[in-house]
């Protein structure tokens, strides 16, 4: 026969075991529940980021529809700042004659540009090399380059491509060129322009310094005229009007990046490729949607997002 002491032990033991599987049970729900709140907001606040995101596209297209006389914002990829549904935008606009092209661009040009946003030399002459070897049509490697062997041994599961880039993301894929990399130079070059030349009126600081007969002084000038037109202190030529008519104008591609800012800290960034119809309707076409990003403020990989 069980002592009634041994029996209020084996209760008060019992009791305890219930006690712990309950809290376990509570802390598990608690965690489950949180999670679905995270998940619940993240899909929110994505959805709201999508409107947002296409309400900053519309402002976008209605300023580079007006007539070239009347264009305030710069495209060049300064960005312009913009207060709509609860948010603060950063809208860039790019004319892809300002950029590089992938397809047209020599390797001395992309090697300096790669130089200039601070790429070890090594590595800058390693990428330029690459980039000419994955879109010629060759087998034969540039001094620095990369053909099929090279791809094989880096234990890579895909070859030099040997044709024209279809994006500039497809530079992920090019021997050397890593995340960090990449983030540092996709900003500045473009499939879009089709051309070899370069439009120095719309074309970033780090572009121009990449060209060749442009010197500092000469970027440093071209930058204050920029400057002078945005503050309405330089005129543009007659004819043409106030703004940047007289800077800008007769682009038919553009890079749009936006950044939305939410009262609670987040930022979302976007990208987008637009381009002029030619025909009746829609003004534009969207030609490239790049994945949009989600993150806070803090986030430590977001000091340059925009």
């Amino acid at each position: 026969m069980i002592k009634p002491q041994a029996q209020s032990g084996i209760a008060l033991v019992a009791v305890l075991w219930v006690v712990l599987l309950l809290s376990v049970i509570a802390a598990s729900f608690g965690l489950s529940t949180r999670t679905s709140l995270q998940l619940s907001n993240h899909v929110l606040h994505q959805a709201r980021a999508a409107g947002l995101i296409e309400a900053a596209i519309s402002r976008s297209i209605i300023e580079l529809n007006k007539p070239i006389q009347s264009q305030l914002w710069a495209q060049d990829g300064t960005p312009q700042t913009w207060e709509f549904g609860g948010a603060s935008f950063l809208i860039a606009l790019q004319d892809a004659r300002g950029l590089i092209d992938l397809n047209q661009g020599d390797k001395t040009t992309l090697k300096k540009l790669f130089q200039n946003l601070e790429i070890p030399d090594d590595d800058a002459r390693k990428i330029a090399d690459a980039i000419v070897d994955w879109k010629d049509s060759n087998k034969f490697a540039q001094l620095n380059g990369a053909e099929d062997s090279d791809y094989e041994s880096a234990g890579l599961p895909y070859r030099s491509k040997d044709a024209p880039f279809d994006t500039v993301e497809e530079l992920r894929l090019v021997l050397g060129v890593t995340h960090a990399y990449y983030e540092k130079i996709a900003a500045f070059l473009t499939v879009h322009s089709k051309s070899r030349n370069v439009n120095s009126e719309v074309a970033p600081a780090q572009v121009l310094s990449a060209l060749p007969g442009f010197d500092q002084q000469q970027i440093d000038e071209i930058q204050r005229r920029r400057q002078a037109r945005a503050n309405g202190e330089l005129s543009a030529p007659a004819g043409t009007g106030g703004g940047f008519g007289g800077a800008q104008g007769g682009g038919q591609t553009f890079h749009v990046r936006i950044q939305v800012t939410f009262q609670n800290g987040l930022i979302y960034t976007q990208e987008v490729v637009l381009t002029k119809n030619s025909g009746a309707g829609i003004p534009f076409n969207v030609v490239a949607w790049k994945p949009g990003h989600l993150f806070p403020v803090e986030d430590p990989e977001d000091d340059d997002a925009f």
